[in-house]
């Protein structure tokens, strides 16, 4: 298991079901208990429950689609219940000296800066709650392509800059590296996948760390969607 903040591993046995402090950076955070090797998607919504309000707590959003069996169901479940327990302490307030770096799969694409909400997104090429968030993610970024309002730019990073870029070829147009983890840093990222929601000006107005790969969950929790 890795540390949701710092990214080291952490050796020895960890409970499950308990506030844990990590040796490295000593941030705390809850492990939460795996009780089955299945986890599921929600039920679908019947017409009298269509209008339920998705809960507002990041840990109660989705974390795999469909049903996954066997032991790296559960290892994936427990990654990605750590990193969306991840409490967001003291997030950025601006974004406004923020440079990104294109990938080599950028082609060309320019940040979402200047729009009316411009959601930049964190991942890391280890995390397995960021890859079962890429496919909502690309929707959403290909959704957002030609509108002159909302946009979407992927940062990729806290790897290798070798699988940094491996992960960015992956996911394709407007992805950023963070290479040098300057971004992790000003960014003050303490989970991933990691959510910035900037207005015009570029002001933090939004931030949380989750995953989901429900594209309205995610819409939700960035606060366009009621």
């Amino acid at each position: 298991m890795k540390c949701p903040k710092c990214y080291k591993p952490i050796d020895g046995a960890v409970k499950t079901g308990s506030l844990f402090a990590c040796p490295h950076c000593q941030v705390k955070f809850m492990v939460p208990k795996v009780e089955t090797s299945e986890f599921r998607s929600p039920e679908p919504t019947s017409s009298a429950t269509a209008h339920a309000p998705v809960p507002r707590s990041v840990a109660g959003m989705a974390v795999a689609q469909g049903t996954r069996k066997g032991l790296m169901g559960a290892i994936i479940g427990l990654t990605v219940a750590v990193v969306v327990l991840s409490t967001v302490l003291s997030p950025a307030k601006s974004a406004a000296n923020l440079e990104l770096t294109p990938s080599q799969a950028n082609q060309g694409g320019a940040p979402c800066f200047g729009k009316e909400r411009c959601v930049l997104v964190y991942i890391a090429p280890w995390c397995g709650a960021c890859k079962a968030t890429i496919p909502a993610i690309i929707r959403l970024r290909d959704q957002w392509a030609e509108s002159p309002l909302y946009g979407l730019s992927i940062i990729v990073g806290a790897d290798t800059p070798e699988r940094i870029e491996e992960t960015a070829s992956e996911v394709g147009t407007s992805t950023f590296v963070d290479k040098d983890a300057s971004l992790h840093k000003s960014l003050k990222v303490n989970g991933v996948p990691y959510w910035l929601v900037l207005d015009k000006e570029r002001k933090v107005i939004k931030s949380f760390a989750g995953g989901s790969p429900d594209p309205q969950a995610l819409l939700y929790h960035l606060g366009f969607s009621n």
